[in-house]
């Protein structure tokens, strides 16, 4: 699904990750590996866990998912306990005739 994404785009596929704790961080290193695709930036409530995986992996560390948003990210992974949150700004923000939203169990 994804390669589909990419072969179609002129640009790399651009993403953010909201969370980085022990998965997301793992979920951020391999977007970061993935041919086709940019790994623009990660937010974390834990700042010095943001910048500390930002720089390991060579994008920014952000406050949160509007400054993600702002950065013209084409995709948002959110592993963190912010789900409600990133929704309602997804879905009623700016960004709604983009959005789909998926929660996973």
């Amino acid at each position: 699904m994804m390669q589909a994404a990419v072969a179609s785009a002129e640009r790399p596929l651009r993403v953010g990750v909201v969370g980085v704790g022990v998965m997301g961080s793992n979920h951020a290193r391999v977007f970061a590996g993935l041919p086709g695709t940019e790994l623009v930036g990660v937010a974390d409530p834990d700042r010095k866990q943001a910048d500390f995986v930002a720089r390991t992996l060579g994008c920014i560390a952000v406050a949160d998912v509007n400054e993600l948003l702002e950065r013209d990210v084409d995709a948002i992974r959110e592993l963190g306990q912010t789900h409600p949150a990133l929704v309602e700004q997804l879905v009623h923000g700016r960004h709604a005739d983009h959005c789909r939203c998926r929660r996973v169990r």
